[in-house]
């Protein structure tokens, strides 16, 4: 009884052991305003995807994630997503479906630009959720990130992890050689980019979907994943792409020869 009742009058009197902590009720902040801000410029993307076998030209489903980046309906994506595709197809969390069209391809940092065909919605007038790319040069280890996009391709979800490298290369075992990433389709990627890995968890079909930071600010394009960890690749590079695409339509780029090299 004296237990029962002790326990009762430290409810009453609002106890600390029942509050929630100030850390507890930032990070809840934090979600809440990433899945206002982020959340809905967030897209599930269909594709049917177009490969060679046996000297014949196949075809079959697959997708991805993307997220719409401004009002005028552009949205990154990842290029093993979106490339070598003959139909691409974006549905918004609220179920509304936008055929798209590729602006930009850029294999050799994995992303791709679409743009929403607006003229074929219902109401092509109806605004349009985006979300604002951040600095990921910014971006420590530690950070609160969110992940969010579509996998197994499945309704959208987001999950929450921290930064644990802010520019993770690959290198051989004897850590003397910078590799490149492969892609299924034969690409080369990686060249330019030196990841973000965090630990918010990714599967298959959460391919191009955005790594947010507390500020719900787009630092990141999630890319590779699995056993616990994540890839991303860094918004800043994201956003020149981005540039790219709209003001030429295309990525250029000088090369002088010289090869990287870790330094211990």
């Amino acid at each position: 009884r004296v237990r029962f009742g002790f326990v009762c009058a430290m409810i009453v009197l609002g106890s600390p052991i029942m509050a929630q902590s100030p850390a507890v009720n930032t990070a809840k902040k934090e979600v809440e305003l990433a899945r206002q801000k982020v959340y809905p410029a967030l897209v599930n993307i269909s594709v049917v995807a177009r490969f060679f076998n046996g000297g014949r030209t196949q075809r079959a489903p697959a997708g991805g994630s993307g997220v719409i980046v401004n009002k005028e309906g552009y949205v990154l994506t990842n290029f093993h997503v979106a490339g070598n595709t003959t139909r691409i197809v974006c549905t918004l969390i609220t179920g509304e479906a936008i055929e798209a069209k590729v602006v930009l391809h850029d294999p050799l940092t994995d992303l791709s630009v679409l743009k929403l065909m607006l003229e074929k919605r219902e109401d092509p007038a109806l605004p349009l959720p985006f979300a604002n790319l951040g600095d990921s040069d910014a971006v420590q280890v530690g950070d609160t990130v969110m992940s969010m996009g579509n996998p197994l391709l499945l309704s959208s979800s987001m999950t929450l992890g921290i930064v644990s490298n802010t520019k993770r290369v690959f290198t051989d075992f004897t850590g003397t050689q910078i590799q490149e990433q492969e892609l299924d389709e034969g690409e080369r990627t990686g060249v330019f980019t030196r990841w973000i890995q965090h630990d918010a968890l990714i599967l298959p079909g959460n391919s191009g979907g955005p790594l947010v930071n507390a500020q719900a600010e787009v630092v990141g394009i999630n890319e590779l994943g699995g056993n616990g960890i994540g890839f991303a690749i860094p918004s800043n590079i994201a956003a020149k792409v981005l540039k790219g695409a709209i003001e030429k339509g295309s990525m250029t780029r000088g090369w002088i020869g010289v090869t990287v090299l870790p330094v211990s």
